[in-house]
């Protein structure tokens, strides 16, 4: 497993790309508590890694899905400012304007 796989060889030239995907899993299977604490070991373990963004963006959209709304603007703010060229910090930035609308319900 990519669990077994981490705790191995936790250096190893994939290991982020193994931590990248049980944060992916986690979201993909709507598990948003563990998704986030998967997605802050990948920054806390290899805060260079090119899977980062991506899992900020989806890190972002887990706290949504929480109703944690501060959470996930502080999360796509950060990866906004962090990695400005990559292609989830335009995304992470379509997602902040939506919030930013005033919603048609209030």
């Amino acid at each position: 497993s990519l669990h077994r796989f981490l705790s191995l060889d936790p250096q190893h030239v994939y290991a982020d790309r193994a931590q990248f995907l049980i944060a992916h899993t986690h979201f993909t299977n709507k598990e948003f508590g563990l998704a986030v604490v998967a997605s802050n070991l990948l920054e806390a373990r290899y805060p260079f890694s090119f899977k980062l963004p991506q899992s900020l963006y989806e890190r972002g959209l887990a706290y949504l899905e929480m109703r944690q709304e501060g959470q996930a603007r502080t999360t796509l703010k950060n990866l906004i400012q962090n990695f400005p060229q990559s292609d989830s910090a335009k995304t992470a930035a379509q997602k902040l304007a939506e919030l930013m609308k005033p919603t048609m319900d209030s």
